[in-house]
């Protein structure tokens, strides 16, 4: 045993190292997919309010007309 990692345990204070320190951003993720994969992954940060939020699902119009053009053609799917 090191002498650092005695003084730490004799201490009583356990020491974090930067995985295990608490972050103080929010971070929310919105996934858009379908049967046949993933059509977008959305990282949103801060507060999500019906402007973050209207335009993720813009971003995923985008990402479904891009990564599907068939499906997104036919007009034959529904948002659950």
């Amino acid at each position: 045993m090191t002498p650092a990692v005695r003084r730490q345990i004799c201490s009583g204070k356990p020491r974090m190292n930067h995985a295990q320190q608490q972050s103080t951003k929010k971070l929310m993720l919105i996934l858009y997919f379908d049967s046949a994969g993933v059509i977008l992954a959305d990282f949103l940060e801060g507060t999500v309010d019906s402007e973050v939020y209207i335009g993720s699902l813009r971003r995923m119009r985008e990402a479904l007309q891009r990564k599907r053009p068939l499906l997104w053609q036919s007009r034959d799917f529904y948002l659950l």
